[in-house]
């Protein structure tokens, strides 16, 4: 039978969600870069993404945004704090400190 599971995942049959054509539970098991039921997901896996180097132009740090692998040029609100940002680059509010 063929298997539901993507990416050459193997199928383990086990008390699964899922039921294979002749009604056998399963689950898949996914190898490292893949993710999800049927391991259809593709994991971000930084290590093997090449991240361009940037040189930032004065007064402007790099930072890696939420959910990215690469650094990017911009107001990162965790290194700026307290500079008078309305609103980051990634679309998160500054930090104000209070007093």
């Amino acid at each position: 039978s063929s298997s539901p599971c993507m990416n050459d995942a193997s199928c383990v049959p086990r008390g699964g969600l899922f039921m294979t054509q002749d009604g056998r539970a399963f689950d898949c098991k996914c190898p490292d870069v893949f993710e999800g039921v049927f391991c259809e997901k593709m994991k971000t896996d930084c290590s093997l993404v090449d991240c361009p180097l940037y040189k930032c132009k004065e007064g402007v740090t790099l930072y890696t945004p939420p959910g990215e692998c690469c650094q990017q040029c911009g107001e990162d609100c965790r290194a700026v704090r307290c500079a008078n940002v309305e609103k980051c680059d990634d679309g998160s509010l500054p930090f104000v400190p209070p007093g």
